[in-house]
């Protein structure tokens, strides 16, 4: 049986940029994908899909049990685990985005839980020719602890910066505006900040991440530049901005990995070949799809592949990935 046609079900109304946004762009090139919404799954035919894909969303998913074959992609086991397992354990398929998560699936007991990192949509995380307006920019939401302290930190020592809200064109804008893009993750996640500021060609500055997987997608001083202690944030922001030589260099250098190694596509193309190798079916794509991602993660993270450094209208029905597509503007994934 081949793998040609995907129901992809997810909700972009709560956060309409939330993953399966970027996951239905990227499959599109793909395979056929057709998107429904949660509350439509008892409307979803059982028939005339070759895999149904669930996207975490914040949402619960009940999905009946003949829709199948069924995967899941679990995308914060650090902020609710017991719900993202809850989804896990009736799925022949399990993905999450967090290493540390995808070991607690598995030792829960599903078996099948890969590590699949967050990424970045080229068409939209991009580098935008404009002059550098700020200092240091954070986008993303406040959270009590220590990304506040930090960010208090910042508009003390760094009086032109962005630290607030914005989204897809006007997200990518500002990181490419900035000088330093600072990201300061929840709960040791490599978030989906990582990504983006990465692909639009600014330093990151970002907590060490290295015990979660990080240390195995980009490498410390060459693609980005990670922090310890407050104290060592400041004085780190300071010295990139002193040496724009070196900072560009960095910046340039995690840009290319960013898009090398680490889109949508990319972790679609993974998934497609995971769920090939384990459930015995051949995947039907589009023309240039690779046989893998080449992301630097597999067996050891839960995977099998070789790693590498008619009933409900459906919500939209997609076949290929037109550049420039609208998205609705809202509440992010990772905050």
């Amino acid at each position: 049986m081949s793998i040609h046609r995907v129901a992809l079900i997810f909700d972009d109304r709560l956060r309409p940029d939330t993953t399966g946004v970027y996951v239905r762009r990227a499959l599109a090139g793909l395979v056929e994908v057709v998107h429904f919404h949660p509350e439509q799954a008892h409307a979803i035919p059982a028939s005339g899909f070759d895999l149904y894909l669930s996207i975490d969303d914040d949402t619960a998913h009940r999905l009946p049990d003949c829709l199948r074959p069924r995967a899941y992609w679990a995308i914060d086991t650090h902020r609710d685990f017991p719900a993202r397992f809850a989804r896990a354990v009736p799925c022949d398929v399990v993905f999450a985005a967090q290493r540390d998560g995808a070991a607690r699936l598995r030792a829960a007991g599903i078996d099948s839980a890969t590590w699949l990192p967050p990424a970045c949509d080229p068409e939209i995380h991009r580098k935008h020719e404009v002059s550098k307006e700020f200092d240091v920019a954070f986008v993303g939401h406040s959270c009590p602890g220590p990304r506040d302290d930090l960010l208090a930190l910042i508009r003390r020592a760094f009086p032109r910066h962005f630290l607030g809200r914005a989204y897809f064109d006007a997200m990518a804008r500002i990181y490419s505006a900035s000088r330093v893009v600072f990201n300061r993750s929840i709960r040791n996640d490599v978030n989906m900040r990582v990504f983006e500021a990465l692909a639009c060609g600014s330093l990151l500055v970002t907590n060490d991440l290295a015990d979660n997987g990080q240390a195995g997608l980009f490498t410390d001083g060459v693609h980005l530049v990670s922090y310890g202690e407050p104290g060592e944030l400041v004085e780190t922001i300071g010295h990139y901005l002193a040496h724009e030589q070196q900072r560009e260099a960095i910046a340039a250098a995690g840009r290319a990995e960013a898009l090398a190694r680490h889109s949508y596509r990319h972790r679609m193309e993974r998934l497609l070949v995971e769920v090939e190798a384990r459930l015995g079916r051949t995947v039907v794509a589009g023309a240039g799809m690779a046989r893998h991602g080449g992301e630097a993660f597999g067996p050891a993270d839960g995977g099998v592949a070789s790693p590498a450094p008619s009933g409900a209208q459906p919500a939209v029905t997609e076949k290929t990935n037109p550049p420039g597509s609208p998205l609705r503007q809202g509440g992010k994934g990772d905050p």
